[in-house]
């Protein structure tokens, strides 16, 4: 996911208490990766990840959006910083303070160039300067495209269809991860597995950072002293430019209540695939993509329903090494289709043990199955009026 430094009191500047928050909400969300959108953060952060466990893209803070971005319209380069001698000090003094700043932190697995800012020799010295300082990690470069200053494709909000064509061609050999995709305005984050039936069936298609983590609003209390977040115009810029809801884009709110849309992302993200290879007869496909993880330190459960109600459960052990799969045979209460009933196998995935992000008994991932009957819910009927009241703004 991509993160902006929000706090909704104290604007960009973020308390430890707040960057923890955050770290163990994304973990708890099956979140492994942050991209430092779009300028270094607070040196404190860094060894939160550190000791917690995230990986980071540390992005220097160079952005010239306002004077045009390569793959988004025409833009005049003889005008832009990019493309200009002149500028290259600038761009290169904030490439090596970031660099400098935080080459030790383990967290730090990519450096970034900068965002939307054209695509001249001041990125491709940047680029050099870069390799020559640190050859242990790669850089990223979206505004690279596919030239050669960049060691990972990494586009914007790419199409399905690019992305398939891009996994088919056996000719591509750097890896693909969306520097942004999926933006999470409103409400958002639909198609989300559309993205990773592509991803899991490519070696070179390696995921991406969602459009955002947080909602930038800030705390304030309308003319009837009713709080409420104010983005935008909100806070008297409503006849000048400001970003509208462009700043309330969040995959949790400000006050990080995750959205709707965060619940599609844990489950697509989970690190535990479950597959029905005969459910009905009690045989389904465990998954381990863990990378350092044996499924072994996981409570395994299945409850089965009737009509959602509980009428049966179990637990099962599970032993699997990182990246493995094996069939598993559940010993299941056999169900016959009887009519008015439907019956749903869920499995559920739970922590055993307390670590420093996740309680004992969390849910890491969970999987649901049809298991017998096809019927819907009932139709009720009555013959009382419909009676719809309007008050204090409320229907």
């Amino acid at each position: 996911v991509n993160r902006h430094e929000h706090d909704d009191v104290t604007g960009h500047y973020t308390t430890k208490e707040l960057m923890l928050k955050d770290i163990k909400l994304m973990k708890q969300f099956n979140i492994n990766a942050v991209r430092l959108s779009h300028y270094p953060n607070d040196p404190l952060f860094y060894k939160l990840c550190d000791e917690y466990g995230l990986y980071l893209v540390d992005e220097a803070n160079i952005e010239t959006h306002g004077l045009g971005a390569e793959f988004q319209a025409w833009f005049d380069k003889s005008k832009h910083p990019a493309y200009l001698p002149e500028w290259a000090p600038a761009h290169v003094d904030r490439t090596v303070r970031m660099v400098e700043r935080d080459k030790n932190h383990p967290s730090i697995i990519i450096w970034s160039l900068g965002n939307e800012c054209g695509n001249g020799q001041v990125f491709h010295d940047n680029y050099k300067w870069i390799k020559n300082r640190d050859n242990t990690r790669p850089v990223q470069f979206e505004q690279a495209g596919e030239d050669w200053n960049t060691d990972i494709v990494c586009p914007m909000y790419p199409s399905i269809g690019s992305m398939k064509r891009y996994a088919a061609d056996t000719t591509k050999t750097r890896p693909y991860i969306m520097c942004e995709y999926s933006h999470a305005m409103g409400n958002s984050n639909g198609n989300f597995k559309e993205y990773f039936d592509i991803i899991r069936n490519s070696k070179n298609m390696q995921g991406g950072f969602i459009w955002d983590w947080v909602d930038q609003g800030i705390k304030t209390k309308d003319l009837n002293g009713k709080e409420f977040w104010a983005y935008g115009g909100d806070l008297g810029g409503f006849y000048w430019q400001n970003d509208e809801n462009g700043v309330a884009d969040g995959m949790v709110s400000s006050d990080r209540t995750p959205d709707p849309g965060a619940y599609e992302v844990k489950q697509i993200y989970q690190n535990v695939w479950i597959t029905d290879k005969a459910v009905s007869r009690g045989l389904v496909t465990i998954e381990n993509n863990y990378d350092f993880t044996n499924l072994s330190e996981y409570n395994f459960k299945w409850v089965l329903f009737r009509n959602g109600v509980q009428i049966k459960e179990g637990i099962f052990p599970v032993q699997l090494a990182p990246h493995q799969k094996k069939d598993f045979q559940l010993n299941l209460p056999i169900v016959k289709a009887e009519a008015g009933s439907e019956f749903y196998l869920n499995f559920s995935v739970t922590t055993k043990n307390a670590s420093a992000s996740l309680d004992a008994g969390f849910e890491v991932a969970k999987e649901q199955f049809k298991y017998a009957g096809d019927y819907f819910a009932k139709e009720f009927k009555t013959d009382t009026k419909l009676v719809v009241k309007n008050e204090n703004n409320k229907i």
